[in-house]
């Protein structure tokens, strides 16, 4: 989705649209991109900000994905001139687009077709002031609000405590060159064992 364009238009066949924005990589600010989250896929947990400059209102806003890309969005958030959330109607090119501002992250809009889009219909014209948008993912990311627990590997599994995650992330502290389990208590089947060398997480 990296490359993917937000249009704004008056009507909702987009036969005239202004080219708002395009989602980059850049995500969170004061992060250390070379070296503390090199990985990609921690990259990916956070929510992007869209930057763009916009002189007009528009009633329906579509997203895009560059050529031959597939149509992954997790969450979308739009924000008026006062920063105020403003939500519409969402159409997709697949079904479940809703998903989108359902609020929550676990639920995904997935057109794994090329040339899939998502739009949305504010009702009347809003003129934005910012974009947020989150990637699609399968739930395997931190999420707030669920419960974790973190054992490591010394001749059985020794639970190193039970946490609610209030952030994109777990802070523990366990012993050096360990083989790490992490499980969601709440939710997904999906885990694998780990090691962590002080910068980066080895599957």
């Amino acid at each position: 989705m990296v490359g993917s364009v937000f249009s704004g238009s008056s009507d909702s066949s987009f036969t005239v649209s202004e080219k708002l924005g395009t989602l980059s990589v850049r995500t969170r600010p004061n992060i250390d991109y070379s070296s503390r989250w090199r990985d990609r896929l921690t990259l990916d947990m956070y929510w992007k900000e869209v930057p763009f400059e916009q002189t007009n209102p528009y009633r329906y806003i579509q997203i895009k994905p560059s050529s031959n890309e597939e149509c992954r969005i997790g969450e979308l958030e739009f924000y008026d001139e006062q920063n105020q959330k403003v939500t519409g109607r969402v159409t997709g090119s697949t079904a479940g687009p809703e998903a989108v501002f359902d609020g929550f992250e676990g639920e995904d809009y997935i057109d794994d077709n090329p040339g899939g889009w998502a739009k949305i219909d504010f009702g009347k014209p809003v003129k934005l002031s910012r974009i947020r948008f989150l990637f699609a993912d399968d739930s395997n990311r931190i999420q707030t609000g669920d419960r974790y627990e973190l054992f490591y590997w010394n001749d059985e599994w020794i639970s190193l405590g039970k946490q609610i995650a209030s952030e994109r992330y777990l802070h523990y502290k366990g012993p050096a060159g360990a083989l790490y389990w992490l499980r969601n208590l709440d939710r997904g089947v999906e885990e694998r064992i780990f090691t962590y060398d002080d910068k980066q997480v080895w599957w």
